[in-house]
């Protein structure tokens, strides 16, 4: 089977999966919202579980044009950002020397620079609070958070957040 057609078909079981667990996928964006996408090309932090994470990204990159580069984990910033998009996974297992190497890398990119998807399956705020996360990197990359997860769990963090 074709690579694509074996994409399509794994992209298709996420979707009825997540139609299924209530989740809401970034293929439900409206017209509007992938125009936005389109022609601010914000920096976007993904949180969920992996096989979400993958699908969500996948989707994103789909729709989003221009030539992509994915990182490994705990990957240093690119030389060059010939790009219009990076893929960093796992950005919360960034270790503080590259998390301070990100953030002089983006500080020294000018006007023109590449729209960032980071990853993690782990929300990355609350490791900001207990500062194992630079807060500046966090803001950088968190222009826009998808936080893919099932609705049931959404529900009992909402409801562990009101507990008295």
């Amino acid at each position: 089977m074709p690579p694509f057609l074996s994409y399509l078909q794994r992209l298709s079981r996420t979707r009825e999966r997540a139609i299924r667990e209530d989740i809401l996928m970034p293929m439900s964006f409206s017209e509007n919202e992938w125009l936005m996408l389109r022609a601010v090309r914000p920096n976007i932090l993904v949180i969920g579980r992996g096989d979400f994470v993958e699908s969500t990204v996948s989707a994103l990159v789909a729709e989003l044009p221009g030539p992509v580069a994915y990182l490994r984990p705990n990957a240093p910033p690119p030389a060059d950002a010939d790009v219009q998009m990076l893929v960093v996974p796992e950005v919360a297992a960034l270790s503080a020397d590259r998390q301070r190497e990100w953030l002089t890398w983006l500080n020294d990119l000018d006007a023109r620079h590449p729209q960032i998807v980071a990853t993690s399956d782990v929300p990355v705020y609350p490791l900001v609070r207990r500062d194992q996360f630079s807060g500046v990197l966090y803001y950088r990359l968190n222009t826009i958070l998808l936080d893919v997860q099932t609705a049931e769990a959404a529900s009992r963090k909402e409801r562990q957040r009101w507990r008295f």
